[in-house]
């Protein structure tokens, strides 16, 4: 009896069924704070500026990520702010108007992950991030990444490509001005 039951949970664990609460996608912001107990600081530099989001394939089968070079897939992350005020507000891409449009994928091998730079300084990449007028000025948020994908026409579906919605933890993060003002 006590043997069956060590197999049984075996299996179940083999089969995955002991993760099953886990997301097949997981998303991080990629943004540590420098020492315990300091905050999370995103620098404003010039319009390179950029963070790391982190998208990890939880599951134990290949994913198929739609890519953000197509108008299938360039809305697939956005950010969600909320301010001290309790204000919430969206971060997204800038939409582009696409001479050719072709979707492709990235395939994400189990437990694989890939970074994405969110180039939240540049105007004509990233709206809705915050932008202290200043240099030395700041603002905290709450930030927390948003990945999505549905099929937006059903003739793009193909096989085992993901779609649905993670989020990330949301974290306090402090967006700094440095760009030399002029």
């Amino acid at each position: 009896m006590k043997t069956s039951l060590i197999i049984l949970a075996a299996l179940l664990w083999g089969a995955g069924l002991a993760r099953a609460g886990e997301a097949t996608l997981g998303i991080c912001l990629g943004i540590p704070a420098i020492d315990p107990g300091t905050e999370r600081d995103v620098v404003a530099f010039d319009r390179t500026s950029h963070f790391p989001v982190i998208l990890t394939n939880n599951s134990d089968k290949p994913q198929r990520i739609i890519t953000d070079w197509n108008s299938w897939g360039e809305q697939t992350l956005s950010f969600e702010l909320t301010d001290k005020a309790g204000k919430t507000s969206v971060a997204h891409r800038v939409a582009v108007d696409y001479t050719k449009n072709t979707p492709h994928w990235w395939i994400l091998q189990p437990r694989e992950s890939m970074v994405l730079d969110v180039y939240f300084a540049d105007p004509y990449r990233w709206t809705g991030f915050p932008d202290p007028a200043h240099y030395g000025d700041s603002e905290t948020v709450t930030l927390r990444a948003v990945f999505e994908y549905h099929l937006a026409q059903e003739k793009l579906r193909t096989n085992g490509e993901w779609t649905g919605r993670v989020t990330s933890e949301p974290e306090q993060v402090v967006f700094c001005n440095r760009v030399p003002e002029k």
